[in-house]
């Protein structure tokens, strides 16, 4: 009896979950399209199998994020691969992941990161743009700037089968070690925001 309470609690917390994000997802599409200079969003880190909850956050997003459930993706050979031109694609990785001072916060503009591990563990620092100093000026060919570190960061503990949306007003440094460099494996889906 009191399993089946437990159970339902959880299960409405979750649709009130669901229900959030598909205002937060609305409310974002919206502004960014009366609006392209504001980037809406938070920074989502989560496992793959609750994926679903972030679908509301905007067709593209859902998109970028089913693939994260195709093998064919998982398996796909290093590099880029297109899945809808310009305006969704993804990139696989693989590398170790290395020490906090060999890394560099970065941000994009046309596009949202979705990262997710396949295998290994790293830390991702994440914080907002706003107040850092950039180190290597905006490249529009490649989408990126590159900040000099500063805190507060939040770090993100990345682990196989976890997610980061991480939204253009987000600096973030990923492809960081724990303790000791680990062997990571990672897809990196590109939605286009502008």
């Amino acid at each position: 009896m009191r399993r089946d309470k437990m159970k339902l609690e959880i299960a409405a917390y979750l649709v009130l979950l669901l229900c959030v994000c598909i205002f937060v997802g609305c409310s974002a599409q919206k502004t960014l399209k009366q609006n392209p200079d504001i980037k809406g969003g938070t920074m989502i880190s989560d496992k793959i199998e609750n994926a679903e909850i972030y679908y509301g956050l905007g067709k593209c997003i859902a998109q970028g994020l089913a693939l994260l459930k195709n093998p064919a993706v998982l398996n796909a050979a290093k590099g880029r691969h297109e899945v809808d031109g310009e305006n969704l694609y993804f990139m696989a990785d693989e590398y170790d992941s290395k020490p906090e001072d060999q890394g560099r916060l970065e941000s994009h503009r046309k596009y949202l990161d979705i990262q997710y591990i396949i295998s290994g563990r790293e830390w991702i620092g994440c914080r907002e743009i706003e107040g850092l100093k950039t180190e290597t000026p905006y490249d529009a060919a490649k989408d990126i700037e590159f900040y000099h570190r500063a805190e507060p960061m939040t770090h993100i503990d990345m682990e196989a089968g976890t997610f980061a949306i991480l939204w253009p007003h987000e600096a973030h440094m990923p492809g960081r070690m724990f303790d000791k460099p680990a062997r990571v494996k990672k897809i990196v889906v590109k939605v286009r925001v502008e």
